[in-house]
């Protein structure tokens, strides 16, 4: 019941962040796996009332399961940049399911897709009318199994039914976990053939450049030429249930409410990737749990009548900020990035075709005040940062545009936002 509330509450906006599941823990029934112990064919032995243990399994591939003793002592130490370490021995308490043994029928349950069992993805619950349908199937910690070895795995699950408003054909649209942000001895290059990749780069990039480390102008040619995978193969996002909590990173999260936001408006107005948003609860350090009360038992989610959540759920897909930008994305979809301007440091602005004009005055103590093309018709606009279009009327700022597309614009350093955005259909 849990993970139903859960979904009615976060399933809105773009791709789902399963930033409620523990790493080694799997998202049965719905979109969320983990690579080694993949969907639910391993099932822990009970020992006591209660307990399970970690190493005594039944089911399909019980007799696959391969751990490697690693002593400190050996030559054989574990780093991060270890292949062999990272799919075939037991890391961080992730299984390691073995593709090889002297049993050829085992062999053939892992490379003949027609030996797995075949597994249907279940339906996706939308509300509203939407262009496109996607079905996300999130693969985490592919690192730990080779892509030999996920390929048929892939292959193995069914097409999406044409029931549930799929076309006919349709496959999942798989994305995978791989964390590399250099140096790594496992490439997320090993794995973009199979479906797209989480580019952590993107938000560590995007962070560095929003806190002022990297002035923002040179965000004009960000993706491929920032040593990023290509739009095409790359799942972006700006933090993670993982990088929300990993100490003394520079990464944005919902702590840092106008930088956080002036990121996520980049990432979903600029023409690179896939965009995911993140949905969290709030946390003071890495082991701080869902919110709950004295038992122990989960809060609610109560919505606001802002649309945002209480109970220190912080519900940032319901922030309007962030939900007017994923319509801001939608709507320009199919342009490209025209009109770039900037000062030179840490004020810039763009087109998107002549759809959408979004500004960013990363310069926090200083006034972004300039006269700019829009590439937009003629007419007053509303800003969805500052408000919304409320029938006729902004609730936010307002733009005006004359005849040849231009129009002033202001941000003032000390307001709530650091962005300004304004598209064809407000």
């Amino acid at each position: 019941m849990l993970l139903k509330q859960l979904l009615r509450t976060f399933g809105r906006h773009l791709l789902p962040q399963p930033s409620l599941i523990p790493r080694n823990y799997r998202y049965l029934g719905w979109t969320f796996f983990n690579s080694s112990v993949f969907q639910s064919t391993l099932q822990p032995v009970r020992t006591v009332a209660g307990q399970y243990t970690n190493n005594r399994f039944h089911g399909t591939f019980e007799h696959l399961i391969r751990r490697i003793e690693l002593e400190r002592n050996n030559d054989l130490f574990v780093t991060n940049s270890s292949k062999f370490l990272y799919r075939k021995a037991q890391l961080v308490g992730l299984h390691a399911i073995s593709a090889y043994s002297s049993n050829r029928s085992d062999l053939d349950i892992i490379a003949d897709p027609a030996q797995l069992p075949a597994r249907e993805v279940g339906p996706l619950e939308v509300k509203g009318k939407i262009k496109d349908l996607y079905m996300p199937v999130m693969v985490d910690a592919v690192k730990h199994m080779s892509p030999s070895d996920l390929g048929p795995i892939y292959d193995a699950v069914k097409n999406l039914s044409s029931v549930n408003g799929f076309k006919d054909g349709a496959r999942p649209f798989f994305y995978q976990e791989v964390i590399d942000l250099g140096g790594e001895g496992i490439s997320r290059y090993e794995y973009n053939q199979l479906g797209r990749i989480t580019e952590f780069r993107f938000g560590a990039e995007l962070s560095r450049a929003f806190r002022g480390q990297n002035a923002i102008k040179w965000l004009k040619n960000f993706g491929p030429k920032w040593g990023l995978l290509p739009s095409e193969d790359a799942v972006v996002f700006i933090d993670n249930h993982d990088t929300q909590r990993t100490s003394g990173n520079n990464i944005l999260t919902y702590k840092d409410p106008k930088l956080y936001k002036m990121a996520v408006a980049f990432m979903l107005s600029w023409s690179y990737g896939f965009p995911r948003i993140m949905s969290s609860f709030a946390f003071q350090n890495s082991d701080t749990g869902p919110p709950h009360d004295e038992k122990q038992n989960i809060l609610s989610v109560p919505i606001k009548e802002d649309e945002t959540c209480g109970n220190d759920w912080v519900c940032e897909h319901r922030w309007r900020q962030i939900y007017n930008m994923v319509k801001f994305r939608n709507i320009v979809r199919g342009t490209s990035v025209k009109n770039w301007w900037d000062n030179r440091s840490k004020q810039i602005a763009f087109c998107r075709g002549n759809k959408g004009f979004i500004a960013f005055n990363d310069e926090l103590n200083t006034v972004f005040r300039q006269h700019l093309q829009t590439c937009l018709p003629s007419g007053t606009y509303c800003d969805i940062i500052s408000g919304s279009k409320l029938g006729d009327v902004c609730s936010g700022k307002s733009v005006v545009v004359d005849n040849l597309g231009e129009a002033e614009i202001t941000i003032i350093a000390t307001e709530q936002d650091g962005v300004l955005a304004i598209h064809a259909e407000v």
